[in-house]
C-alpha cells in the first residue's frame, strides 16, 4: 500500500488510493481523570475521535486531544525525530486511511532541513509498528511494516501534484517543461522551490522562517486582549478560517483583525520570495501557491505578482497528494 503524508505543524494531511483525511497536528496524554470511561464514545465525528495506544502509553490525537486533555499541544520542534508525539500523529494518519501490512510512505521536510534530516526522518518512520487504534466506537490492533519511506522537499511535492495525475502520468506537459517556483505557505515555515523541466533546483530553493503560526499567535493575543477569551493555539486554525467567534450567545466577525494579522506576515513572505528568486519574471511557469495559508495569502501575492500567481486547487492537500503522486511515479519506474 502507498500513502502520501504531510506531517504539518498545524494539520496532518494523509492520502491513499481510497481517501484523504486531515486532523489537527496535536497530541495529548490523558491523565487518570481524563481517561474516557466510554461515555464520550460517539460524541465526535470519527476524524475527531482518535486514540492510540503505543508502547504502553495512551494518546489522544487531533481534536480529541484539544477537547479532552489539558496538555494538548502543537509541537514546533524543527527536528521531527526529536518529538515523541510525531510518531503518534504518523501512526494515526496511516491507520485512518486503512494502511496495513507492507506499506510505502512518501513525506516531506522544509527545504532548509531536507538535506540535514531526510535520512534521519526516513529511518524513524521505517520499520514495524504495532499499536492499538480507536476511532469513535471502533477499536483495532494494527500491525504495519513500513518497508520504505521516501522523504522529498516540501513544496516539491505540491509541484508533483500540479503536473502528475494519481496514476503517476504527466497531466500538464507545459507546466512540467516550464521553469516554475512553488511557494508552500505552511504553519512554521514557508518553503520556496524552483523546478525546471521536472527537476528540483536546490540552488534556487529556500525556506522563509515564517508562516501561518505567526498569524494564529497574533489572533490569539487579540482575543485575549479584546474579549478576555483564552484559547489554545491549536484552536486558531478553525477560528481564522471561519472568520468569527461565538460569544455571549451570538456570533461576532473578526475578519478585519484577521486581515490586519495576515498582512505583515504576507508582506514578509513576499519580500523573502523576491529576495530569494531575484527575478521572478524569468519563471516561465509563474508562481504556484500551495499549503494551508495559500488561499488566505493569495490576494497579497496577486497584488504583487499579478497573473503570474496560480493557487493550486485544494491547496491545503497539495503536498500530501503530491507525495502520493510522486510515490506512484517512482513505483512505476521500478
Amino acid at each position: 500500500m502507498l500513502v502520501g503524508i504531510d506531517l504539518g505543524y498545524g494539520q496532518i494531511k494523509v492520502v491513499s488510493d481510497k481517501q484523504k483525511v486531515k486532523f489537527p497536528s496535536v497530541v495529548g496524554t490523558p491523565s487518570a481523570i481524563e481517561l474516557s470511561d466510554g461515555s464520550q464514545l460517539g460524541k465526535y465525528q470519527p476524524i475527531n475521535d482518535i486514540t492510540i495506544n503505543y508502547q504502553g502509553k495512551r494518546y489522544y490525537v487531533g481534536q480529541k486531544a484539544i477537547n479532552e486533555t489539558t496538555n494538548a499541544r502543537l509541537t514546533l520542534k524543527a527536528d521531527k525525530t526529536d518529538a515523541e508525539t510525531n510518531i503518534i500523529k504518523y501512526l494515526a494518519g496511516l491507520a485512518l486511511v486503512g494502511a496495513h501490512g507492507e506499506t510505502m510512505v512518501v513525506t516531506g521536510l522544509p527545504v532548509y532541513e531536507y538535506n540535514l534530516q531526510k535520512d534521519k526522518l526516513a529511518k524513524s518512520l521505517t520499520g514495524s509498528f504495532n499499536f492499538s487504534f480507536y476511532n469513535q466506537n471502533n477499536g483495532q490492533n494494527v500491525s504495519l511494516d513500513v518497508a520504505k519511506c521516501q522523504v522529498i522537499p516540501q513544496a516539491a511535492a505540491a509541484y508533483y501534484n500540479a503536473i502528475l495525475n494519481t496514476t503517476g502520468q504527466i497531466k500538464d506537459m507545459a507546466l512540467a517543461a516550464a521553469r516554475v517556483a512553488v511557494v508552500d505557505i505552511g504553519y512554521r515555515t514557508t518553503d520556496v522551490v524552483t523546478m525546471e523541466g521536472g527537476k528540483y533546483d536546490s540552488n534556487r530553493s529556500f525556506t522563509i522562517w515564517t508562516g501561518m503560526g505567526k498569524v494564529h499567535q497574533e489572533v490569539m493575543r487579540y482575543l485575549q486582549r479584546e474579549y478576555q477569551l483564552s484559547y489554545k493555539l491549536a484552536d486558531m486554525d478553525v477560528i481564522v478560517r471561519q472568520g468569527y467567534i461565538d460569544i455571549h450567545g451570538g456570533r461576532r466577525p473578526i475578519d478585519n483583525f484577521i486581515r490586519a494579522a495576515l498582512e505583515p506576515v504576507a508582506q514578509e513572505i513576499i519580500e523573502g520570495v523576491i529576495a530569494g528568486l531575484e527575478d521572478f519574471r524569468k519563471l516561465s511557469g509563474g508562481l504556484l501557491l500551495a499549503g494551508g495559508g495559500a488561499s488566505l495569502m493569495e490576494p497579497y501575492f496577486t497584488s504583487e505578482f499579478g497573473d503570474a500567481v496560480q493557487t493550486l486547487p485544494d491547496c491545503e492537500f497539495a503536498n500530501a497528494v503530491g507525495n502520493y503522486c510522486y510515490g506512484i511515479l517512482v513505483t512505476n519506474r521500478g
